[in-house]
């Protein structure tokens, strides 16, 4: 059996360099409200410190430089189920640009690079992190049966 490596092909179908994307707008105000309310009665304390978090992580943002299809992933991931949070975008934006540097470091099968680009593309824009994760698992496996 013959076997196809590739490290280029690593990130193709996934995202293309491209212009810096935009940071969405989000009502922090609302969102900390929400917080700050989980629970019970509301606490000033947890809305202030989630403001703080909220604005320190806007400020953070908007000084990079992020993929669109990244920001387009994360936008989905820090609105789901609220009104959107950038501490929940940036966390999702520095969890998809450090599983993209990593895979930008790795020689991957091209059959398991195929099956994993499928699955991280699955229902969305495409996830550096789960396609990190299939890879991690799915040389497990190949391992595993002695290939």
């Amino acid at each position: 059996m013959m076997r196809v490596w590739g490290t280029m092909i690593l990130t193709a179908g996934l995202a293309a360099p491209v212009a810096a994307a935009e940071l969405p707008t989000f009502d922090s105000g609302a969102h900390c409200k929400e917080v700050a309310a989980f629970g019970g009665s509301p606490s000033y304390m947890v809305e202030r410190g989630c403001l703080d978090m909220e604005e320190s992580a806007k400020s953070i943002l908007s000084r990079k430089t992020i993929e669109p299809q990244i920001m387009e992933h994360c936008s989905q991931v820090a609105t789901f189920g609220s009104i959107g949070s950038y501490a929940t975008l940036k966390g999702c934006v520095d969890m998809e640009e450090a599983a993209k540097a990593t895979l930008s470091r790795r020689t991957v099968e091209a059959q398991i690079l195929t099956h994993c680009k499928q699955v991280a593309s699955f229902g969305g824009p495409g996830s550096y992190a789960t396609l990190l994760g299939c890879v991690d698992m799915e040389e497990q496996a190949r391992s595993g049966l002695g290939q």
